[in-house]
């Protein structure tokens, strides 16, 4: 076992036992036209805690660990996105393969040649392009043909759906079995029990997320678990 990437996850602490998740918050933002500072907020923190522990040897025992940033697409359709990310890049010395990105399934249906042109931005500077809360399974593979997505992660309600039943457990095997043909990776989200686990490594899926493993964290709590796997 080893670990894959660590998702940066937006929270507003209200007080230090009361985190409220972005899809609490983050919708009156965008009413309010605050959303793309939320977001390019959230990537400058999620790079600068990834240099902290790039520099500090945290990610030692996990050389191929990165950062996974959530964008929206919002960010992707402006011209500019991709030079204000270098230039974050550059001030806390990372590379592209330092990081990955991940990008909803619905926004990417409507994606324009800019957040294209962003994308492919992406891919050549090393970094990893993950589609989110997939589960429109075959004909998005077929949609989405024109971006290189790495990797492919089934939403967690979807995943949790199809493992109830055996007729379920065949279709995601076989879900599996066409990404890998088409060369992209199977994540799949809210992993929670062994037996869950247990099939899905059977069934050769390449990364599994989930409160089996542990649930959201805080910066110096994911240090403890890093220094436990150096």
């Amino acid at each position: 076992k080893k670990i894959l990437g660590i998702e940066a996850l937006l929270r507003w602490r209200k007080d230090p036992d009361n985190w409220v998740a972005a899809g609490k918050f983050l919708p009156l933002a965008e009413s309010l036209n605050l959303g793309i500072s939320f977001y390019d907020w959230a990537i400058e923190q999620a790079c600068r805690q990834m240099a902290d522990w790039l520099r500090r040897g945290l990610l030692a025992g996990n050389p191929d660990c990165r950062m996974a940033i959530n964008l929206d697409c919002c960010q992707l359709r402006k011209q500019d996105f991709f030079n204000n990310l270098q230039a974050v890049q550059k001030r806390y010395g990372l590379s592209g393969r330092n990081l990955a990105f991940e990008i909803k399934e619905a926004d990417i249906r409507s994606a324009d040649r800019i957040v294209e042109a962003n994308l492919r931005s992406l891919i050549e500077q090393g970094s990893l392009i993950y589609l989110d809360d997939f589960c429109q399974g075959f004909y998005s593979l077929f949609k989405l043909s024109s971006i290189s997505f790495d990797w492919i992660k089934i939403d967690q309600s979807f995943t949790s759906l199809l493992l109830g039943n055996n007729i379920g457990r065949t279709l995601l095997k076989t879900l599996i079995e066409v990404a890998h043909d088409l060369k992209i990776k199977v994540m799949a989200e809210g992993v929670e029990t062994e037996e869950n686990l247990l099939w899905l490594k059977e069934s050769h899926c390449d990364g599994i997320q989930g409160f089996y493993f542990c649930r959201p964290m805080s910066a110096g709590q994911m240090e403890l678990l890093l220094e436990l796997s150096r």
